[in-house]
């Protein structure tokens, strides 16, 4: 908890609560929540804090700045380094919805109807990802699938509109890289 990473989301209804304290919290989830499972559902959890531990993070000193890095002088080189480096990130992000957004509109305006096989092949490769971002152990994903009470199909199925969605890019792109005649140099 306080990760913003647990299943019911309810970090924020546990602000004030102190240790060893109990309650039980009342939520409800917007119809489009999304974990399947609470969607569109109200549900009741009793919490009990059974610890509260804060993470103590160091002084930004020039010292601190010098042991991370030797390219780091003073604490100033360090704070100035990390806020280039996030404003690098949020640009390519911001790129990367526009990216997204301009190619939403292109499939919206193009008629593309792919073959099932190549709309399979992506789902093949989600899957592949999806096991090797869990540690590469197929048995075990399915094993956790089926303690939410999911199936590999059930998971595909949900992956599908995503599916489409990407090869229609690629077919959209490798027509428009035709169109133009671009060329891949060294």
């Amino acid at each position: 908890v306080g990760t913003g990473y647990n299943f019911y989301k309810f970090d924020d209804e546990l602000i004030g609560f102190k240790k060893d304290e109990e309650r039980i919290i009342e939520k409800e989830y917007a119809p489009d929540f999304e974990f399947k499972d609470l969607a569109g559902r109200k549900i009741r959890i009793k919490v009990k804090v059974t610890s509260i531990k804060k993470k103590e993070l160091p002084e930004i000193t020039d010292e601190l700045a010098q042991d991370i890095s030797e390219n780091y002088k003073t604490a100033a080189d360090l704070i100035e380094d990390v806020k280039k480096r996030l404003n690098g990130v949020t640009e390519m992000k911001m790129e990367e919805e526009k990216r997204r957004l301009a190619m939403g509109k292109i499939i919206e305006g193009t008629k593309v109807a792919p073959p099932q096989a190549m709309i399979d092949n992506q789902l093949d490769t989600m899957w592949t990802n999806f096991i090797y971002r869990f540690g590469g152990d197929e048995k075990q994903v399915e094993a956790l699938l089926a303690a939410e009470g999911k199936t590999r199909e059930d998971l595909v199925k949900e992956w599908e509109p995503e599916a489409l969605r990407a090869v229609k890019s690629q077919l959209i792109i490798s027509k428009i890289g035709q169109a133009e005649n671009f060329t891949v140099t060294d």
